[in-house]
């Protein structure tokens, strides 16, 4: 007998192919970004101090070391009325899921499924559907709970657990949809009995809800650099459609359709295989940097578990902002024992306060921080306001595609817009702003003080390359425009 774990289930509603590949062709799966495996990690973290909820309970899958033993163990454990048990396993018609937390009260079972998120999305919902279905069949099941992060539980110093996580029911929902899970956990075991990997072509279906894990798979022939899938500003439905109707590369766009400035500016930039630049709107644009300048950073610290007196899950916390200009760089890093706002925001102001710009790639996270310090400390209100006029952001310049290079196809990042103008790479350890918020993490609580000073040198590091990164772009435009086209 094949399980199938709720995981592959939900990959099989998303497209029969990815599922039997993943069941049967599992050397076949992406590799597994950094940033969606730190992402697994603080769900698993999440789930654990949940256990909290519902204290000493016995956890399954210590004491146990394949899926045939935990759902061996988890019978005997509800046999014996056990009253709390974690990754409770159950197994049946096939499927096997594992219960965060299974708590009885009288004769009852009730389970509950924790998420690190503050809303419950569709596939939350199909999860603890299924489960529900499965464990419905098992044992004798009160209700189920989808639980999640409470946004405006508000952190006093001491870590209140029932205050940090709200639940909800899904009974209701999970009841109607009994009939559907038996006929969608049939076509999927006939998927595996047929032992052929299903045809499926590409679509829409390997972006919902999440990027397939077998996308280089099926994707390999079709993405070049000129794929019309690069097209920024193009919906995924309508790259499918222009690829099914034999469109695949932007080139190919027929001249009579009705494409967006924005569109024909990139196909015509393939076409001529040259850059675009729009000269006068980038000399006009540039004209207004006020000297002198600075390229400006901000770290940020948002976790579901607030660690700061006042602050809630998720609030972006400032923990480090880097400023670089052709003389000098300036960091300021602090491990917020306490708040250490107020001074991280004296720090800020005091030395911003000799430019009369700031240089920023995509200044949305500098606005957020801006305003939260507006709204902390409301008497520095004039200050933060001037402060945010002064940033230019640079990030607008490739967005509205002032200059476009075939080779950022669709993606406008930093790292891939300085990589290509500046044929160099300003980044080591750190790669993402979720990796240098887990680094930061470990800052913190690091009982070793070398162990702590080097994750502390690597992200003022990091920090200072997006710094050092905008700058270096800007002196490229300035002296691009005083060239002639």
């Amino acid at each position: 007998m094949m399980l199938i774990s709720k995981t592959a289930y939900l990959k099989f509603e998303q497209c029969s192919k990815a599922f039997y590949l993943y069941k049967k062709h599992y050397y076949l799966r992406d590799k597994v970004e950094l940033d969606k495996q730190l992402t697994f990690n603080r769900g698993h973290q999440i789930g654990y101090l949940a256990q909290q909820l519902f204290p000493n309970g016995r956890d399954v899958s210590k004491e146990t070391t394949n899926s045939t033993q935990a759902a061996a163990l988890t019978k005997e454990l509800v046999d014996a009325k056990t009253e709390v048990i974690y990754e409770a396993t159950f197994i049946f018609n096939n499927i096997l899921v594992m219960v965060d937390l299974l708590v009885r009260h009288n004769d009852f079972y009730t389970a509950y499924e924790v998420k690190n998120s503050l809303k419950i999305s569709e596939v939350f919902l199909k999860d603890a559907c299924l489960q529900y279905y499965v464990l419905k069949n098992q044992i004798n099941l009160f209700d189920f709970y989808l639980v999640t992060i409470n946004g405006n539980y508000l952190f006093n110093g001491e870590l209140e657990i029932k205050e940090l996580f709200k639940k909800r029911s899904i009974k209701k929902e999970a009841e109607k949809n009994i009939e559907y899970f038996e006929i969608k956990v049939a076509q999927a075991i006939q998927v595996l009995d047929e032992n052929r990997i299903p045809n499926v072509e590409i679509g829409e279906h390997c972006f919902k809800p999440y990027q397939c894990d077998f996308f280089e798979t099926c994707w390999k022939e079709k993405l070049g650099r000129d794929s019309v899938f690069n097209l920024p500003n193009l919906s995924k439905s309508e790259a499918i459609s222009y690829y099914a109707s034999g469109i695949k590369s932007i080139k190919d766009l027929p001249g009579d359709l009705m494409l967006s400035k924005n569109a024909l500016i990139i196909k015509n930039a393939f076409i001529n295989e040259k850059v675009h630049v729009e000269v006068e709107k980038l000399k006009q644009l540039l004209s207004e940097l006020q000297e002198p300048y600075c390229a400006f950073d901000i770290e940020v610290l948002s976790s579901s578990i607030p660690i700061i007196v006042k602050t809630k899950p998720f609030e972006q916390i400032p923990f480090l902002f880097s400023a670089f200009d052709e003389d000098s760089s300036f960091n300021y890093f602090t491990n917020h024992e306490t708040d250490h706002r107020e001074s991280f925001l004296e720090l800020l102001l005091e030395h911003t306060n000799k430019y009369a710009t700031l240089l920023v790639f995509d200044k949305t996270l500098e606005e957020n921080v801006i305003n939260k310090f507006i709204e902390l400390f409301p008497s520095r209100q004039k200050e933060l306001l001037e402060l945010k006029l002064k940033l230019f952001d640079v990030y607008a310049i490739f967005s509205n595609l002032l200059y476009y290079d075939t080779q950022f196809g669709n993606n406008f990042n930093l790292k891939t817009v300085s990589g290509v103008l500046l044929k160099k790479n300003f980044y080591d350890d750190i790669q993402s702003g979720l990796q240098a918020m887990t680094i930061y993490e470990m800052c913190r609580t690091s009982t070793n003080t070398i162990d702590a000073e080097l994750n502390k040198q690597s992200l003022i590091n990091y920090c200072l390359a997006d710094a050092k990164a905008t700058y270096e772009i800007v002196r490229f435009l300035l002296q691009f425009t005083k060239d002639e086209i």
